[in-house]
């Protein structure tokens, strides 16, 4: 269906109502073609499996391309198995993801690695494990629902900025790091 409407995103069906473990195989031969993949937006809690399954099987089949993980991507993953990944989550998502890997946002650095957590809000925080940084371009309305999914995709594109231009630009005019992408969308997501 919403390839009729917009033909020129790039679209892989599957034969069944939600994501299933055992639609990994296919996604990941998928995910091999694009320089980020995100995950988590709109997909219930029916998929806990398939979004534990995946991101596993994700960071290790791909241990350097980075993930961004969002709502249901953030909820039912652990920090202990992550690699290059920027999570996005809301308070709730946020507290949950503290919950399941047994940490404090006191504690939580001791787990980030080289993952970034941009908890969002009207006030962003953005913590890595040596710093947290803030963002005050939000507004109260950034809690409303779809404005996550439009923050995630905007640091899902500065993460993709960084992968190709990286690697390509001599002069490494776009050669910023996972915290500078999520801050970089940050920021741009408040000033919309």
């Amino acid at each position: 269906a919403i390839k009729a409407l917009a033909p020129d995103i790039v679209v892989t069906e599957i034969k069944d109502d939600f994501f299933k473990p055992q639609h990994i195989p296919l996604l990941l031969k998928f995910a091999q073609h694009f320089d980020v993949v995100l995950v988590g937006m709109g997909l219930g809690k029916e998929t806990q499996p398939f979004v534990k399954a995946f991101t596993e099987k994700y960071c290790k089949k791909f241990p350097k391309k980075p993930l961004v993980l969002d709502a249901e991507g953030v909820k039912f993953t652990n920090l202990y198995i992550l690699k290059n990944t920027i999570l996005t989550p809301n308070q709730n998502e946020f507290q949950l993801l503290l919950t399941n890997c047994h940490l404090s946002e006191k504690t939580l650095h001791q787990l980030l690695y080289n993952n970034v957590v941009l908890l969002k809000g009207q006030q962003d925080l953005i913590f890595t494990k040596e710093e947290i940084y803030s963002n005050r371009t939000g507004v109260p309305r950034m809690t409303v629902a779809g404005t996550g999914d439009i923050l995630a995709g905007l640091v899902a594109g500065f993460v993709a900025l960084t992968v190709k231009h990286g690697k390509q630009n001599k002069k490494k005019k776009f050669n910023f790091n996972l915290a500078q992408a999520a801050c970089a969308g940050a920021y741009l997501a408040g000033k919309i």
